[in-house]
C-alpha cells in the first residue's frame, strides 16, 4: 500500500524524493480500519490463500455480494460491499443458507460495526456508505 492511503493523500507520493513536508493535511486516518483488515486476513484461513470466488445476485444493484470458499478448508464467507459511497443502501436476502454450501452457521467478523448475532432467514441490513460486511461458516484460527 504506498504511503498516504492511510491518509486519504490526493496527490501522489514519490517512493524516492517525497519528504515529510510534501504530506498533506487531512482529517482522515484509516490506520485502525487496516489495521482490523489485515488482522483478518492473518486471523482466517481462507482470507490468507488461494479459494475460489462468486459474484452473487444481488437484489439491490449498489451492493455487492461474493462467496468465498475453500473445500481443503471446509470454510466459506459471505462479504457485502455498498459501492455507493454517499448513501445507505439496504439489502434483503430470503435466506443465506441458499448462497452458503456447507449450512454451517455464519458469523460476522467485519472490521467494523460487526453484528452479536446473523439472522439468516430472512437477512435484513441496513449498509453504510462504502460499507462492506464479512460472515463466514467457521470461527478464525488460533
Amino acid at each position: 500500500m504506498p504511503i498516504g492511503f492511510e491518509f486519504g493523500f490526493r496527490r501522489a507520493l514519490h517512493v524516492v524524493s517525497t519528504r515529510p513536508e510534501d504530506w498533506e493535511t487531512t482529517s482522515v486516518d484509516l490506520r485502525e480500519f487496516i489495521l482490523a483488515v489485515n488482522r483478518l486476513k492473518t486471523d482466517i484461513a481462507l482470507f490468507s490463500q488461494e479459494s475460489s470466488m462468486l459474484l452473487l445476485p444481488s437484489p439491490n444493484p449498489a451492493v455487492l455480494i461474493m462467496w468465498q470458499g475453500s473445500a481443503t478448508l471446509g470454510q466459506e464467507a459471505l462479504l457485502f460491499f455498498n459501492t455507493d459511497f454517499w448513501h445507505d443502501q439496504h439489502v434483503e436476502i430470503t435466506d443465506l443458507r441458499a448462497f452458503v454450501q456447507s449450512g454451517q452457521p455464519l458469523v460476522d467478523v467485519s472490521p467494523e460495526f460487526r453484528m452479536d448475532f446473523v439472522a439468516v432467514a430472512p437477512f435484513s441490513y441496513q449498509l453504510q456508505p462504502g460499507q462492506g460486511i464479512v460472515l463466514v461458516t467457521r470461527s478464525p484460527r488460533a
